[in-house]
């Protein structure tokens, strides 16, 4: 019998520094960008949507899995179907809609022993949430996580938490959007 090495190999460290809330907030608006930018209501066939994420390619690191919200799962899983309905009922928050604002960003480093330094990483998250007072919505947070590559670019590498409202009622309407100028 052949087994493996079960040590758990945990950080010799592991800290967290506060990140300026406002250049989090910047880097938030690039990534909601192409969820701002993507059709509202209709059709899109399957290649535009690869081309989406070609444009976008920022999504390729979690399978699109926030573009995809927007499309008819039925759909998307049938991969003859060359023509995917935009769900209608559908609502995805974004630091560009009214009352959702960045609640937290910190950097957590994490330092291993000499031998397992190349496990050593630094990790941004960005916190956003809703602030207002609409109770259909008022438990939305998503948690972004970013990687430090090169000691000099963060590098989306998913998120956590609420994706997106559908059902009744929802739209991509549903909050106004933030008069940014």
């Amino acid at each position: 019998m052949i087994g493996c090495n079960s040590e758990i190999i945990t950080p010799q460290s592991i800290t967290t520094e506060n990140f300026d809330i406002t250049a989090a907030a910047e880097i938030i608006y690039q990534l909601e960008q192409p969820i701002i930018d993507f059709p509202s209501s209709g059709h899109i066939t399957r290649l535009e949507y690869q081309g989406y994420l070609e444009k976008y390619p920022i999504f390729s690191k979690d399978d699109g899995n926030l573009l995809r919200t927007f499309l008819s799962a039925n759909d998307f899983e049938n991969k003859d179907k060359q023509e995917l309905q935009i769900e209608a009922n559908n609502f995805v928050p974004t630091i560009f809609h009214q009352n959702v604002e960045i609640s937290s960003a910190y950097i957590e480093t994490r330092i291993y022993d000499e031998a397992y330094s190349k496990r050593d990483s630094e990790t941004l998250y960005i916190t956003e949430k809703y602030i207002g007072e609409d109770t259909k919505i008022i438990d939305f947070e998503r948690t972004y996580r970013f990687t430090l590559v090169n000691n000099s670019d963060w590098v989306y590498s998913g998120f956590g938490g609420i994706a997106n409202y559908t059902g009744p009622g929802y739209s991509r309407e549903y909050l106004p959007l933030k008069n940014r100028n």
